[in-house]
């Protein structure tokens, strides 16, 4: 061990200067130059680094209870151009199944029904058809309508006669399956006979085939459950009428209430000891602009009036209960108002245009936010603006980097 020692501090003897400049690779120069070089990157990284900005703001916002005791009204679009409120009507078909497992077998007597296209190449007149009246196929099976109707006038285009025509249901004569016919097959109307002008020239084509008829034992279901799948369907077709139009039209208001659908007799067919239900609808959607309709119910229950460049809408539309007033009597076809209560206490906040605030703060300086913010109806009070880096004064030139912070409690994406 004394031998490597003294080994060792012969070679540091002998070469000093190799010793010196080792130990001269920490010395003074070469720190400070090194400090110098870190201070100038990190200002440089500062200079460089984007600036950001948080600007927390609050939106107006009111609570107002609605009460179920006041009626109010709604104008059919373009019917009165003084209405408060202004609804319109959306309509489509739609239909639903469901398959169950069959839990008894019973004798059963069903009569065939479809629909039928009936034409008026009679006359440029409307024609009316009465209840019960007949249509026969060339073969002679009977099928009759259960309720009057009109066919409408035929139209001259080019010298040419376009038929008015009406879809409609008919139902056959009698039970059994030597009704079920397919579609295309063509009818004549007996009760026409003896005009020889409207026989041949008011007639029906099946649109659809006429199915249905049974007459046996088959498989099926309970009533119970039979009428518990068919309220199923009726709440699946409004469901879904309800969230297509809610999809469909940009800044629709709806409620499931305002959702009137015309159910068919469900079709009802067995398969492989399944009974399949399906149940057919037209469907009419009352909706309202969701703006107007916050407003209307703003200005009449609290003292605020907006302006024309002012808009409002109700966030939390499924705490209230809308409900039409006589639901049963309402004729959308024909109706031009329709009167509905509606109550709870309704959140109507005002619209803010978030981009445009954006744009109109790029580059400003902080000082001016709260005098920008001013010309913001929607805002409430004076913005709070918080800037990175902490010497900033100006607001970043990419909008991107301005970010908005809502002080509102749960307040949903407008």
């Amino acid at each position: 061990m004394a031998s490597r020692l003294e080994t060792k501090s012969r070679v540091d003897k002998q070469n000093p200067e190799k010793y010196k400049k080792r130990k001269s690779v920490f010395s003074l120069p070469v720190i400070i130059s090194s400090s110098v070089t870190l201070f100038l990157l990190f200002i440089i990284y500062i200079l460089v680094s984007p600036a950001k900005a948080d600007v927390a703001l609050k939106i107006k916002e009111r609570l107002i209870t609605l009460s179920d005791g006041i009626v109010h009204i709604a104008y059919k679009e373009g019917d009165d151009e003084m209405a408060d409120l202004y609804y319109q009507v959306k309509n489509t078909e739609l239909s639903a199944s469901l398959a169950l497992d069959a839990d008894k077998e019973e004798y059963e007597e069903t009569r065939a029904k479809g629909t039928i296209t009936v034409y008026n190449e009679f006359s440029h007149n409307p024609q009316r058809i009465i209840t019960n009246t007949r249509f026969e196929t060339n073969d002679g099976k009977i099928y009759r309508v259960r309720h009057s109707f009109v066919i409408p006038g035929y139209k001259r285009k080019g010298g040419e006669i376009e038929p008015g025509k009406v879809d409609i249901v008919v139902y056959a004569d009698d039970v059994g399956s030597d009704y079920n016919i397919s579609k295309g097959t063509r009818f004549t109307l007996p009760g026409l006979s003896n005009d020889k002008g409207r026989y041949n020239k008011i007639y029906a084509i099946a649109k659809t085939d006429i199915k249905g008829g049974f007459k046996g034992k088959r498989k099926t279901i309970s009533q119970e459950r039979k009428s518990e799948a068919i309220e199923s369907l009726k709440k699946e077709i409004v469901d879904k009428a309800f969230e297509s139009v809610k999809a469909s039209y940009e800044n629709a208001l709806v409620f499931k209430d305002a959702v009137l659908a015309d159910f068919k007799d469900p079709d009802i067919s067995v398969e492989n000891d399944k009974v399949k239900i399906t149940l057919n609808a037209k469907v009419a959607t009352i909706l309202f602009d969701k703006f107007d309709f916050a407003k209307y119910l703003l200005e009449n229950n609290s003292n605020d009036t907006l302006d024309t460049d002012e808009k409002v809408y109700i966030v939390n539309t499924d705490d209230l209960k809308f409900k039409l007033v006589n639901k049963e009597d309402v004729d959308l076809e024909t109706d031009t108002i329709v009167k509905f209560t509606i109550a709870g206490k309704a959140r109507i906040v005002w619209f803010f245009d978030e981009e445009s605030f954006k744009k109109d703060l790029t580059g400003k300086s902080s000082v001016i936010v709260p005098q920008i913010a001013e010309s913001y109806k929607a805002i409430d009070g004076e913005p709070n603006v918080s800037l990175a880096p902490y010497w900033a004064d100006t607001l970043p030139e990419d909008i991107e980097k301005i970010n908005i912070i809502y002080t509102n409690k749960d307040l949903p994406n407008q």
